[in-house]
């Protein structure tokens, strides 16, 4: 079995959050969701630095409501390119394109 299958499903999730309408703090918060479930041992040894990275800047943004999903308080062009590492890390783990 693929020991990084788990991880993969849950980072193109995390992708498919940042795809679509809304302003990206709230796709970035659905992409969290998916992210917090893994953890730095679920990627190979050469990911886990940047995974770490990655989701220290989405956590040291976070805003958590009682009422609906959290958001990532972050603005452009930030906010991009943490969406573009989300993707980079997912497109490493699979092996390029």
């Amino acid at each position: 079995m693929d020991q990084h299958h788990y991880s993969r499903q849950k980072l193109w999730q995390a992708i498919d959050s940042l795809v679509g309408d809304g302003k990206l703090r709230n796709r970035l918060g659905y992409a969290l969701a998916h992210l917090a479930l893994l953890t730095p041992e679920d990627f190979p040894e050469e990911l886990r630095p940047r995974f770490e990275k990655l989701m220290k800047q989405l956590n040291d943004s976070r805003v958590d409501f009682a009422y609906k999903h959290c958001e990532v308080n972050v603005r452009a062009p930030r906010s991009g390119r943490i969406a573009s590492e989300i993707l980079d890390i997912y497109v490493t783990l699979r092996g390029g394109l």
